[in-house]
């Protein structure tokens, strides 16, 4: 009688056990990096994810790639994401120290065209109606110009 009792009440605590360690916080840290050169990436961002795919908390790598997170809940995924790169959503599962490896990734386009259009009381005006100023500029023309932004490339065209 003895045994049965005792043999209940280790089965107890040890499903008591494994139900808290599936909502379990932990504190994860690892390095980001470029996958091509190997060079860290500072202000990748990584993020955690709930069940219904909404940010739960989330900071940024250093200057060094390094990053330090406290998840709230192991079993929910985290997303790193940076621009240029191609975002990778992993989980946890009990690791403490995780590295990624971005994939770099980049969109070819030829043309973009830019369209203004003003609202007016009767809906869209007609954009030869409109009171601003339109220009066509070519990228050619613009590598010449030696500027940090992208106002001050185009102020005075």
């Amino acid at each position: 009688m003895k045994k049965t009792i005792l043999l209940s009440g280790l089965i107890v605590c040890l499903l008591s056990g494994i139900h808290q360690a599936q909502g379990q916080s932990a504190i994860i840290k690892g390095r980001i990096v470029d996958s091509l050169t190997q060079e860290t990436l500072p202000s990748v961002n990584i993020v955690e994810i709930d069940r219904n795919g909404r940010f739960i908390g989330g900071t940024v790598s250093d200057l060094n790639g390094n990053y330090v997170f406290r998840v709230s809940n192991v079993n929910n995924p985290i997303q790193v994401s940076f621009i240029g790169y191609q975002k990778q959503t992993i989980y946890v599962r009990g690791r403490t120290e995780i590295d990624f490896q971005l994939q770099p990734e980049s969109i070819e386009m030829e043309e973009v065209t830019v369209v203004g259009e003003k609202m007016g009381h009767d809906g869209l005006t007609s954009v030869r109606d409109r009171a601003t100023s339109v220009a066509r500029l070519e990228l050619d023309g613009m590598k010449s110009v030696m500027s940090t932004t992208v106002e001050d490339m185009l102020q005075g065209r």
